[in-house]
């Protein structure tokens, strides 16, 4: 209900004004919503949810690691489908939920009702959890960062990548390889017990969500977890009966006060628009300045032309010649040497520093380096010569 226009928009923080949507009606309908579904829902979910595994729950909104349990572990065959969408959205003008139109919700499709009607539907997908963040210290010794970076490396390598999403029960598809439906990506999970039909299903729906025009991304800013977990504070209070409007207050609340603790406004408001792939703005342009120039009388211009057009022949003269010699010579234009060209008189030679591998890992920043040029700088000093 809160996103209608794309991902770039967001979904709990207005990226143009930094203003709360989980402080808003949205907020106030959700928890209305979730009260009218608890008298048909379990008394507990979690991870395996007992009652779908027993095949007593007939819908729920879960992680991916549902699909590979019911898949692996019972006899049930299970669809997947793509979140549900809402006929109204959050009217960020006038603050109030309105009806969707082409305007208001521009990736709303319609979709039939029960009674056989059509109605705009606007969609706002958001697939649970999928990869890894991966960080390398900086200031950590360059041997610790390539073990790191190794590391990360073979996580993300196609293969074993696949084999681990396949196997694991809280990693969810992050490779688009991992999402390929043709016959020999289907067999990879099949020869693992996993239902051709369903697992099928489930790789489309998912391929699907990521690839909506109005998907919800992750929140990447600072204190975004601290903004996730008072939303998951606002269900167990809808749980416990406690009003909708006044867990929207008490949402609002406590945004206000992580915003307000996490640093500079603009900071924050930067990272929350590159987490959404909003380009930063670019600096103003300097005031153009206009010179206005004097016209020259013709007397001027005809000495002028004089003195600069012989001067440009002769420097060009002496760059000629100089081009000529240092090329004779085997030199750049700036006096490098050049390497010689093919033939018998031509020698490749190669040289290495000794137990160079073990000093790159072991000796500080920026030393080998210098011993590298210094040792270049020595070799090509003896070819010269």
């Amino acid at each position: 209900m809160t996103q209608a226009a794309g991902p770039q928009t967001g979904f709990l923080w207005d990226p143009e004004t930094m203003a709360s949507l989980g402080g808003t009606v949205a907020m106030t309908r959700t928890m209305e919503l979730i009260q009218e579904l608890l008298p048909y829902s379990a008394t507990s979910c979690g991870y395996p949810n007992p009652h779908f595994m027993e095949g007593t729950c007939a819908v729920t909104i879960a992680l991916d690691s549902l699909f590979k349990g019911v898949s692996l572990f019972t006899p049930m065959r299970i669809g997947t489908a793509m979140v549900p969408g809402s006929t109204r959205v959050l009217n960020r003008q006038t603050g109030l939920l309105e009806e969707c139109t082409p305007v208001l919700c521009p990736h709303a499709m319609l979709e039939r009702t029960y009674d056989g009607g059509e109605v705009l539907v606007n969609r706002a997908p958001h697939f649970s959890f999928g990869g890894f963040s991966g960080f390398v210290n900086f200031h950590q010794g360059r041997s610790r960062q390539d073990v790191m970076y190794a590391f990360w490396s073979f996580m993300s390598e196609p293969i074993y990548s696949k084999h681990l999403v396949m196997t694991s029960s809280f990693i969810g598809p992050y490779r688009k390889s991992h999402l390929g439906t043709n016959k020999q990506s289907l067999v990879a999970w099949t020869d693992l017990g996993y239902n051709e039909v369903v697992t099928h299903d489930f790789l489309t729906t998912v391929d699907n969500s990521l690839k909506h025009a109005s998907f919800v991304p992750d929140l990447r800013m600072l204190g975004g977890q601290s903004y996730l977990d008072t939303l998951y504070t606002a269900l167990r209070n809808t749980a416990a009966g406690m009003a909708p409007a006044q867990i929207t207050a008490n949402v609002l609340a406590e945004h206000t006060a992580i915003l307000a603790s996490s640093g500079r406004r603009d900071v924050v408001q930067e990272t929350l628009r590159s987490g959404l792939g909003i380009p930063a703005a670019l600096p103003p342009s300097p005031p153009s300045t206009l010179v206005t120039v004097p016209q020259a009388d013709n007397t001027h211009l005809a000495i002028i032309l004089g003195v600069v057009i012989p001067f440009i022949f002769v420097l060009s003269a002496l760059l000629i010649v100089w081009f000529i010699v240092v090329r004779h010579r085997r030199r750049s234009l700036f006096g490098g040497l050049l390497a010689p060209p093919p033939g018998e008189g031509t020698t490749l030679v190669v040289t290495d520093i000794m137990n160079s591998t073990p000093l790159w890992e072991t000796l500080a920043p920026g030393v080998m380096e210098r011993a590298v040029e210094t040792h270049n700088a020595v070799v090509r000093k003896a070819l010269g010569e």
